[in-house]
């Protein structure tokens, strides 16, 4: 794996070649992963986009195979750690304050005609390979990573961020009683 590689977004998995495994270590420095951090960064209004993108990482590390399975046909197997370091607010104190994620994730892209299918319309994971991969649909055997990696990020932040993580401000600053 060379750092900080390039990929497109959207691959064409019919372009990759069968059970051969590609890796790929990527950054901001590519505009879709640049874009993802732009919109976790947009609630913050202190600084410049500009300012808080150089301080914030998105950094993901792949793995991608394509395989033949049935019933599926062409499927993409994606493998990964996903780490991100972006700009929000406090719910409590609504101050600015960094927050990140890190996280490993399995995934596959499978044709989108199965998200039509009765039989499949509730596949949200697969067993392929001796693994469980949550599932994404590829139209026209096109894979957005954009999407999916959007979808992993926002489906695993912290809804609540806070500035206090240590203790539970409201509890603190509760009054006590005591029976007399």
């Amino acid at each position: 794996m060379k750092p900080f590689d390039k990929i497109n977004s959207n691959i064409n998995i019919l372009n990759m070649k069968p059970n051969e495994e590609e890796s790929y270590s990527l950054n901001k420095s590519q505009d879709w992963i640049s874009d993802l951090l732009v919109e976790l960064n947009e609630k913050m209004s202190e600084r410049t986009q500009d300012q808080y993108l150089a301080q914030s990482e998105l950094d993901i590390k792949i793995r991608l195979k394509r395989v033949n399975n049935q019933p599926f046909g062409n499927v993409l197997l994606i493998k990964g750690e996903l780490n991100v370091i972006f700009f929000t607010e406090c719910v409590k104190t609504l101050k600015e304050m960094q927050d990140h994620l890190n996280l490993e994730f399995k995934a596959c892209f499978v044709p989108n005609h199965f998200a039509e299918d009765e039989e499949y319309a509730d596949l949200d994971e697969v067993f392929i390979e001796n693994d469980i991969y949550d599932v994404h649909f590829a139209v026209n055997n096109q894979a957005d990573l954009k999407e999916m990696v959007h979808e992993l990020i926002y489906l695993n932040i912290d809804l609540y961020p806070s500035l206090e993580k240590d203790h539970d401000v409201d509890a603190m600053d509760a009054p006590s009683y005591t029976k007399q």
